[in-house]
């Protein structure tokens, strides 16, 4: 009798982190055989799929999904991580795998959305008819989506793997109606803050630690657009604020600086504002003496050695707060669409409005480290985030599969 096998669903490279422990779990058990499916990288859906300038009918069309959607990345970062990986297309004959042919006792997936399958039988509502299907959301939800839970993947997995209880009850609300799968064991983000990682700061080129007395992250997301009425979630302020924070940073040759964009940043940015402008931009910050960029993602690690971090992600406010240090973020709506753990998060965070002095609050809190939130931050770790302080989420979902993956 063949091995089990346990399926990823990838469709992009930062989602890893939510599956990488779960996955060198079953790779240490001889019964079964992990493989990572790649869906393909959705390279520019955000103004393609969305708004239908690609009408999504189209992207099961071999040669429509080399407009949207990049393999060749994800089969690189796949080599170089040297994961157990199929390619859903394979270009030398232009031809789609399909699930079936793994007949696979799991398969999990990180992302509801179904603009990034393109195959019906890729998509986690179809699979889920077949196989059964675990579901783990690749980002912490702190925005209150409206709709968000009533996405098919929701109602059809066998498990849905939640960060919390309260998560659940959002969940309910939106579909209301009590739900029966969903089983809250924690954020696999978080596992890397159960390891002891001491090695993490040489990955930076520019960093010494006889010359920096501090490490801050700025963290930019995607979610950029010249447009004054921004639908919900589009939060990014990173073109009004990018001048304000080349000449923070430059104010203080003694505090060393990580640029983490999010992924999409400099494409949306392209989109936006054209690709030289784009460029001028971020080649604005890669030539600052006391700042790197960071493109990994191993975040959490990059999270545990600094000391404080500005930035306009929902998802990273919370998967930031564990490191105990002050989380600043910028904003330029002042009604921000929280859920009830949103709120709470938050009201421990330092918000600025990103057309106030922003120096002014990171110099305060960070250089003056008059950090009045430190306590409310630790005690809503406690409360949301690092719940089970002995076993990580991944370890507490891979003994939950083991011991009910027969159930009927």
């Amino acid at each position: 009798m063949g091995k089990k096998r346990v399926i990823f669903m990838l469709t992009r490279p930062v989602f890893w982190n939510i599956y990488k422990n779960l996955y060198y779990k079953f790779k240490e058990n001889s019964e079964y055989e992990p493989i990572v499916f790649l869906c393909g990288e959705t390279i520019n859906h955000i103004w393609a799929v969305y708004t239908n300038e690609i009408p999504k009918e189209k992207l099961i069309n071999t040669e429509q999904h080399l407009l949207t959607h990049n393999f060749n990345n994800l089969i690189e970062f796949a080599k170089i991580n040297q994961l157990n990986y199929v390619s859903g297309y394979n270009k030398e004959n232009s031809s789609w795998l399909t699930l079936e042919a793994f007949n696979p006792e799991l398969v999990f997936y990180c992302d509801p959305y179904d603009g990034y399958y393109l195959q019906k039988d890729w998509e986690p509502q179809n699979a889920s008819e077949k196989y059964k299907v675990a579901y783990i959301h690749y980002g912490y939800l702190l925005i209150n989506t409206l709709k968000f839970y009533r996405n098919p993947v929701f109602k059809k997995a066998w498990k849905v793997f939640i960060e919390t209880p309260e998560h659940t009850k959002i969940a309910e609300e939106e579909n209301e109606q009590k739900v029966t799968n969903f089983i809250e064991l924690g954020y696999p983000k978080f596992d890397d803050y159960y390891i002891k990682e001491s090695n993490f700061k040489d990955n930076f080129k520019k960093y010494n630690p006889d010359k920096y007395s501090k490490i801050l992250v700025y963290a930019p997301h995607w979610t950029i657009s010249p447009k004054k009425d921004r639908s919900i979630g589009w939060y990014g302020n990173f073109v009004d604020i990018y001048e304000k924070m080349i000449s923070l940073i430059n104010d203080r040759d003694d505090v060393f600086w990580i640029f983490k964009p999010h992924p999409l940043l400099l494409a949306q940015l392209s989109h936006n504002y054209g690709e030289s402008k784009a460029s001028e931009i971020f080649n604005a910050f890669r030539s600052l003496e006391n700042l790197e960029f960071y493109e990994g993602y191993d975040y959490i690690n990059l999270f545990k050695i600094s000391d404080g971090i500005i930035l306009d992600s929902n998802s990273f406010v919370a998967e930031y707060m564990p490191s105990g240090k002050p989380v600043i973020f910028i904003q330029k709506k002042e009604d921000l669409m929280l859920n009830i753990i949103g709120i709470d998060i938050f009201d421990a965070c330092y918000r600025v409005n990103c057309e106030e002095d922003i120096k002014e609050v990171v110099h305060k809190v960070i250089f003056e480290e008059k950090d009045v939130k430190k306590m409310q931050r630790a005690e809503l770790t406690n409360k949301y985030l690092i719940i089970d302080k002995e076993f990580s989420p991944s370890e507490n979902i891979y003994n939950y599969i083991l011991n009910n993956i027969n159930e009927v």
